[in-house]
């Protein structure tokens, strides 16, 4: 019996072995999905600072803030994800990187119409008038769904009828009441001593009759429900292009990070608080193509944002797309004086596949205006960080030159290129001598997308993103056109020639030009098909449409 006893205990042993590989593998899959979820740009918002770590068993992460509570959260991911999972166990699997928000740290990247809405919301549950003080509640009780559009359109049929549930209050009685506002101020220019206005953003603080701070939340709701259902679409409707992508896609989500400022291991008291220190901008990008992410960053001494400053930190980017790259897809933020304006608008259409002739269809996307963060914002935290604990080990970073090299050095992960004053001044000179035929186009603050091809000469705008096709007419805006380039255009004498011969002579005439025809010998073409053809000229491809006006086969 003793063997038999043993036997049975393997076999046990054995079994529960068994058990806990099969549950740790299932573990493994659902922590994993998990640590996706609360990784979502709508669910956590990545911290831009240099400051922004966390470390735990030796792993240090750039923090992750919450953008709702953990049961709203919880509640969300059984939605979406389809699996049933108890909120203590969801709890525990988040990932040590993603925190709750401390009330003790200062934010300074808050949206303006979620800030005012929180004030608003705060003041009147002081009061006692409502019953939640911040904008999530709110949106749960207004909505069937927060995440859902048709509930924040007003469009769902079960809760568009819902409204706000005040209690009585005394309108006699005022109460304190904050909101953010522009202010314009007249101020005296130290050099020119001269009055001039600026304008200033303040947090004022009022006493006002309650009606007074209700009718306001009212005639602003719309615009606040508005403004959560294009953050919801837009993260949404990217997302799922970056889960879709095939080898002929690839998405650039880019964002200027915080300067840096050069720094030595030890310093004199007079270049520590005078004016000698060296800033370098950092412009950051994250390429996604089909199954691989890479990271950039471009640093320049030249501190403007503009479009031909953008245009130099993307070049060595683009030059760095696989060939079978045909369609881009731009993600940025949407502020006016970089990424959202006429100038841009003229290069997309105009410039881009002048210099990148291998794209075919490209997209640029904003996201809502105060929600850009994202994964570029990681890159310029860590390189920053980086570079700190290098100059407090004792090395010195008193040039650009010296944090390329130190970053190319500590931080493998992220491709580091220099952008030169000559590729700017070349970008600029693009734009200068295009300038009176840059138009701009009304509306340009709604516009969350911005659809192109090499095959039309026209911009197609819209007011959120859609990935369809290029002619569908879903958040259609307006459209920017402008007249064909001259300058792309083939002379007829180039293409076609008397003879094989003649071709040779032009081609021997004309050294700096290469010309390179080819036709699928299998194919058969009729009177009335459309067809695309393509060029090989100067190492740049152009392609046209044409109509074929009679029957071809081989022989002709």
């Amino acid at each position: 019996m003793k063997p038999i006893r043993q036997s049975s205990c393997a076999n046990k042993s054995l079994l529960d072995m068994t058990r806990k590989r099969r549950n740790d593998k299932t573990n493994s899959k659902l922590e994993k999905i998990v640590t996706e979820f609360f990784e979502e740009d709508c669910n956590s918002r990545l911290c831009p600072g240099k400051n922004d770590c966390i470390t735990k068993g030796k792993i240090k992460t750039q923090k992750r803030l919450l953008q709702d509570t953990m049961k709203s959260l919880h509640t969300k991911f059984i939605k979406t994800k389809n699996i049933k999972l108890s909120y203590t166990l969801f709890c525990r699997l988040r990932p040590f990187w993603v925190v709750t928000p401390n009330i003790h740290q200062r934010e300074t990247c808050l949206c303006i119409t979620h800030a005012n809405t929180e004030l608003t919301l705060a003041s009147l549950k002081r009061a006692n008038i409502i019953d939640f003080s911040n904008y999530q509640s709110m949106l749960n009780y207004l909505c069937c769904d927060r995440y859902n559009e048709k509930c924040l359109m007003r469009e769902c049929l079960n809760c568009k009828r819902r409204s706000i549930c005040y209690h009585e209050f005394d309108n006699s009685v005022l109460i304190k009441y904050s909101s953010w506002q522009c202010i314009a101020e007249d101020i005296l220019d130290t050099k020119t001593k001269k009055k001039r206005r600026v304008r200033k953003y303040k947090k004022i603080t009022l006493n006002c009759a309650p009606k007074d701070i209700v009718m306001k939340l009212e005639e602003n709701l719309d615009i606040f429900l508005k403004h959560e259902a294009n953050i919801v679409h837009q993260y949404q409707t990217i997302k799922s292009l970056k889960d879709n992508l095939t080898e002929k896609d690839a998405v650039i989500h880019m964002d200027f990070s915080e300067n840096y400022n050069t720094k030595y291991s030890s310093e004199v008291q007079s270049f520590h608080f005078g004016g000698s220190r060296t800033q370098i901008s950092l412009h950051t990008v994250v390429l996604y193509t089909q199954g691989e992410i890479k990271c950039f960053a471009t640093i320049s001494e030249n501190l403007n944002h503009n479009v031909p400053v953008i245009w130099a930190h993307l070049k060595p980017v683009m030059e760095l797309l696989p060939t079978s790259i045909e369609n881009v897809y731009f993600l940025s933020d949407g502020p006016v004086t970089q990424y959202r304006n006429k100038d841009m608008f003229f290069f997309l259409l105009c410039k881009l596949n002048e210099a990148y002739p291998n794209i075919c269809d490209f997209t640029w996307n904003y996201h809502e205006a105060g929600h850009g963060k994202g994964a570029p914002d990681g890159i310029g935290g860590t390189c920053k960080r980086t570079a700190d604990k290098i100059v407090a080990l004792g090395t010195d970073i008193a040039s650009i030159d010296d944090f390329a090299t130190e970053l190319n050095k500590y931080c493998p992960g992220i491709q580091i290129f220099v952008i030169t004053e000559q590729e700017i001044d070349f970008q600029k000179k693009i734009m200068e001598d295009n300038r009176s035929n840059i138009k701009p186009f009304t509306g340009t603050l709604k516009v969350h997308q911005v659809r192109g091809s090499c095959l039309s000469n026209m911009l197609y705008m819209k007011s959120l993103s859609c990935f369809c096709s290029i002619f569908c007419p879903h958040f259609h805006l307006g459209d920017i056109k402008y007249p064909p380039n001259e300058k792309t255009k083939l002379d007829i004498d180039a293409v076609y020639t008397d003879s094989e011969d003649d071709l040779q002579n032009k081609m021997v005439a004309q050294t700096s030009t290469h010309l390179i025809s080819t036709i699928d010998t299998t194919m058969t073409f009729k009177n009335g098909d459309f067809v695309l053809v393509e060029y090989h000229i100067s190492n740049k491809k152009y392609r046209y449409a044409g109509v074929c006006s009679s029957d071809f086969d081989e022989e002709e």
